[in-house]
C-alpha cells in the first residue's frame, strides 16, 4: 500500500489509516467551534451586562446600584479580545 499525502496538513498517511466512511472532523474544526462557543458566552456576557447596567440606571430597580453589571461587562470584553486574538493567531 502507498502512502497518501494528506490534503489539510501534507503529511503522509498510510494507506491502512483512510477512514472509508468519509471525512471526519478535524483538529482545526474542533478548535474554531470551541472559539466560537467561547466568543458567544462572552457576547452573552457583555449583553447581559449592558441590559442589568441599563436596567439599574434608569432607576426600575429601587436598590443601590451594583457593581455586578461593570465586572460583567469587563469580564465578557476581555474574554472576548483574548478569544479573537488567540482565534487569529491560530489561523492557518
Amino acid at each position: 500500500m502507498a502512502p497518501i499525502t494528506c490534503s489539510e496538513c501534507g503529511q503522509e498517511i498510510p494507506d491502512q489509516d483512510i477512514n472509508p466512511a468519509g471525512p471526519t472532523e478535524t483538529p482545526a474544526r474542533s478548535i474554531k467551534k470551541g472559539f466560537l462557543w467561547q466568543s458567544v458566552l462572552s457576547l452573552t456576557l457583555i449583553f447581559i451586562g449592558i441590559i442589568w447596567g441599563l436596567v439599574e440606571f434608569l432607576g426600575i430597580d429601587q436598590q443601590s446600584p451594583s457593581i455586578v453589571p461593570l465586572v460583567l461587562l469587563l469580564v465578557g470584553f476581555i474574554w472576548y479580545v483574548i478569544n479573537r486574538l488567540l482565534l487569529w493567531r491560530r489561523h492557518d
